[in-house]
């Protein structure tokens, strides 16, 4: 690999052959505004790479052989972790008893012999008890015998279940087992096996949801009792048999979890501290301070009061597909910051938007009723995260920028070098994403809230109104006024997303410092203003609040003109490709694929009563179906088990090192020596709180790859 160079200090000669590969690249990678499916529905708007027949997804960006061996071995896990739990109909895996004595087998004479033994005095009883209650043993014959002949009937059609998904089973791993050949072979071979898997995988996973989901199976598993409204709480943990239950299990829907989750969940980004209530959330001043001990109004004051709100989820209206009508409640939840340790407690919750008899606010000591509005909310986030933080704020947020990098930056240019790392495996991801994921009846159509167009709304709502500047980490914590240790002590997204943050913005900034010696090599640099120009623009990347005003002209074009900001943008990159969105991902294994700690869709509406007891089965009665619950727990186990690549690791993969620049090998030790210096904070931290082991830098891979 020749050193990486900025345009404007190559000689002619190169910079035309950069602008010939340039034209060349923009043919490769369009751009594209939205999406029609096959049912005629549209999904826009989008900026997302083109990708048809007649232009396929670049082969650059296909996903690696490694990636897709890694993500068949989760296929192949919670497949087999299915067929263990349908064994139950056949009683597999049930203890054995020994057979009884051959009917030849004499023991001999007793020492007890002449004596009525105890065995024989029970023998004897049983037969007396017997003989009376022969009366009453016909009259259930007939009632035994017409379960019995149904369970044969339900293990007859299980046995064709079972061996359907067996072979779908044994497809993944003659599937692996092929790119356990190819790897073995050149790389032509390894190009070709994993083009074939790409393609494989996507459909074999489809055509396992599909069978686990059809209309028979349903019927089937029901009678069964492995589908249907679960009958326990446990029922849900019975779904994993060969799978771990995630630890979340023990706590779920107690006020402390319910707490922790706005703080070190799968979507801790919604906390804000507030100087006052919101006018639409009127928590009875009263109520507070009984719950807290502390008025409202010096709370306040103290800056102990905050407030989380799923506002956003208002554009979605209910789904019902495929197992009936779906329900979210995109309301507000009111915590305090209590004692001399400010422990964050859970103290009131509004299921919705605007207050009023159907929307009443419920307190911590409501007893059922909270317990269920804690549920509802767990829901509306569980959508949030899934719709917005994952989704829409790092997939669909980086692809523009993928795109444009390709399309903007010769492949020689030192940002092209930094970024692509960052990027890999982005584009396919996305692309099966929207071709499949968030499709009509796809994934997110079964499992979320509302009906899927309404989804894409959400999705399109929140990346439109995006403030690229306001959603950097450092910035985003101050607006939410979460930033401060001290009024706020624990927040474990926080403080370790901050460690990565500053070491990556130290790496970028040592990085581009050996291109860019000042602001006017990076305004003198075409590609990156070409790069910055298609990326905001709204006929290309559309994210429009990117860049910033000249310093000596607050009112004039915004763009990127400084060295600083430059460094501001690309850590925002890398940070969102890396560490947010492992943030955001990797929960959907550990807590998501246990419905109840956050279901993805609730199956009754919010309470309106406030107070007093609720029926016994009010909070399963809310919870998805158990064949809802089994799609949850393989989605959220092959999306957030697979971990590829790892942050900081840029040779991990490759067969020297890949930045052939000697410069940049010490400011590359440098970060590399503070991530194994965060690893040591974090797991230090764990010591001291409730573990939290998403951002170990060791659990973030490089780019969204999954």
């Amino acid at each position: 690999m020749t050193t990486p160079t900025l345009p404007q200090n190559d000689s002619s000669a190169d910079q035309a052959e950069r602008a010939r590969a340039l034209a060349w690249a923009k043919t490769q990678y369009k751009w594209r505004h939205s999406f029609t499916y096959p049912d005629g529905k549209v999904l826009e708007p989008i900026a997302i790479l083109e990708v048809t027949d007649e232009l396929p997804l670049p082969a650059t960006a296909e996903p690696d052989l490694i990636q897709i061996f890694d993500v068949l071995t989760r296929l192949i896990a919670v497949t087999g972790n299915a067929l263990t739990r349908l064994g139950d109909v056949f009683g597999i895996g049930a203890v054995e008893f020994d057979p009884p004595p051959p009917e030849d087998f004499d023991p001999g004479a007793s020492e007890d012999e002449g004596k009525e033994s105890l065995l024989d005095r029970a023998r004897n009883a049983v037969e007396d008890a017997v003989e009376g209650a022969l009366d009453r043993a016909e009259k259930v014959v007939d009632r035994v015998s017409a379960v019995a002949e149904d369970l044969r009937g339900v293990s007859t059609e299980a046995g064709g279940f079972v061996r359907k998904l067996s072979a779908y089973h044994e497809e993944a791993k003659a599937l692996q087992s092929s790119l356990h050949e190819a790897m073995q072979g050149d790389s032509d071979a390894r190009n070709e096996a994993a083009g074939k898997a790409r393609k494989g995988v996507v459909d074999l996973i489809c055509k396992i949801l599909k069978h686990l989901l059809a209309e028979a199976a349903i019927e089937l598993l029901t009678k069964a009792g492995l589908y249907g409204t679960a009958p326990e709480f446990a029922a849900f943990a019975r779904q994993f048999q060969t799978l771990v239950v995630p630890e979340v299990s023990s706590t779920t829907l107690t006020d402390a979890e319910f707490a922790r989750m706005r703080v070190a969940g799968p979507n801790p980004l919604l906390l804000s501290g507030v100087d006052a209530l919101p006018d639409n959330f009127p928590v009875d001043a009263a109520r507070f301070e009984a719950l807290t001990g502390v008025a409202l109004a010096d709370a306040l004051a103290q800056r102990r009061v905050y407030v989380a709100d799923w506002a956003p989820l208002t554009a979605m209206t209910p789904g019902s597909f495929p197992a009936g009508r779906k329900y979210v409640s995109p309301g507000l939840a009111l915590f305090a910051a209590v004692g001399e340790g400010r422990k964050l407690t859970p103290v009131a919750i509004q299921c919705g938007q605007e207050p009023g008899n159907s929307t009443p606010v419920h307190y911590a000591d409501d007893g059922d009723v909270w317990e269920l509005a804690k549920l509802h909310i767990q829901c509306a986030d569980g959508n949030y995260h899934e719709l917005i933080s994952h989704l829409g704020l790092t997939h669909l947020l980086i692809e523009p920028f993928a795109v444009a990098t390709h399309r903007n930056l010769a492949q020689t240019h030192p940002l092209f070098l930094l970024l692509l790392p960052h990027i890999q495996g982005t584009l396919f991801i996305n692309e099966s994403a929207i071709t499949s994921l968030i499709a009509p009846e796809g994934v997110v159509d079964m499992l979320l809230a509302g009906a899927i167009e309404s989804d894409w709304a959400v999705v399109a709502n929140a990346l439109g109104g995006l403030d690229f500047n306001a959603h950097m980490l450092p910035n985003d914590l101050k607006a939410r006024q979460v930033d401060d240790a001290e009024a706020l002590p624990n927040y474990p997204y926080r403080d370790d997303a901050l460690l990565i943050w500053n070491a990556t913005h130290e790496w970028v900034r040592n990085y581009l410092a050996i291109y860019y010696n000042d602001d006017a090599a990076i305004i003198a640099d075409s590609e990156l203003q070409a790069w910055f120009a298609d990326v905001s623009a709204t006929d290309g990347g559309t994210v429009v609040s990117l860049g910033e005003p000249p310093r000596d002209d607050p009112s004039g074009p915004k763009g990127i003109y400084t060295f600083d900001y430059l460094v501001d943008v690309v850590t925002m990159l890398i940070f969102t490709g890396s560490a947010q969105h492992a943030s955001v991902n990797f929960p959907q294994l550990d807590i998501m694929s246990f419905t109840p700690a956050m279901p993805l869709a609730s199956y009754a509406p919010p309470p309106t009563q406030t107070g007093g007891d609720l029926p016994e089965d009010a909070l399963l009665q809310n919870l998805p179906p158990l064949q809802m619950s089994l799609v949850q727990l393989i989605i959220g186990d092959l999306l957030g088990g697979v971990y590829f690549t790892r942050l900081g690791e840029y040779d991990r993969h490759e067969n020297e090192p890949y930045f052939s620049d000697p410069r940049v090998r010490e400011p590359l030790a440098s970060f590399q020596a503070e991530l194994t210096k965060i690893e040591r904070t974090i797991g230090a931290r764990n010591l001291e709180r409730a573990n939290y082991r998403t951002l170990l830098p060791s659990r973030v891979p490089q780019s969204i790859n999954i």
